[in-house]
């Protein structure tokens, strides 16, 4: 926070068109303004690195104010030293509806899944502003809208027959000679059907 306010009084502005460029980069790499954004398309999640501990191997970060626990790094396995992936409910192109936040009661579709962070981006929801530098002289910077991944605890399966939210069932049924495996709303028995995820455009293009 003092290194932002510093950049964001005029003085620091005016000594650091006299610094060098390497003291430039080196202050905005560390600018929480920067994000180190350079595309303006939805973040992947990758944790805060400043709450990882010194030897940055932190999984969970608890605060002190109010108690809850956040993942801020991936899980690992202590035995085979490889990443822990959750088993998500959720596929891209299923049909959910928003149960906490600010967008609650929003029905939306799923455009990706990230299993080690047991979350997921999806079309309309989560709404944050992205901080996009410029990449070359001729640029300028930027603001956009973008979504950010929202965790999987935070929706449920949506039957758009029923207009019902509810829970991820499975059940085999034979068809075609062979039991296969289907996925089913708990609220209203229905299928859910396997469906291709929307593809994602920036929000200023969007009808």
């Amino acid at each position: 926070s003092a290194l932002l306010g510093s950049l964001l009084r005029p003085s620091a502005f005016v000594g650091a068109a006299a610094r060098s460029a390497a003291s430039r980069d080196a202050l905005l790499a560390e600018s929480p303004v920067a994000l180190r954004a350079r595309v303006p398309f939805p973040t992947k999640p990758n944790g805060n690195v400043a709450r990882r501990g010194p030897a940055g191997d932190m999984v969970w970060y608890q605060s002190l104010r109010t108690g809850l626990k956040r993942q801020v790094g991936i899980r690992v396995n202590y035995n085979t030293k490889r990443h822990m992936w959750y088993v998500m409910a959720f596929r891209p192109g299923d049909f959910v509806q928003v149960m906490k936040g600010k967008d609650a009661g929003k029905v939306t579709q799923v455009i990706q899944t990230y299993p080690k962070w047991n979350k997921v981006l999806c079309w309309g929801v989560n709404f944050c502003t992205k901080h996009v530098r410029p990449t070359r002289e001729d640029e300028v910077g930027q603001r956009v809208q973008v979504e950010a991944a929202i965790h999987a605890t935070n929706i449920m399966h949506y039957d758009d027959k029923e207009n019902t939210a509810g829970n991820l069932g499975v059940r085999f049924e034979k068809r075609d000679g062979e039991y296969k495996k289907i996925r089913y709303n708990k609220a209203t028995g229905n299928e859910i059907q396997d469906l291709e995820p929307p593809k994602w455009i920036p929000v200023a293009e969007r009808t």
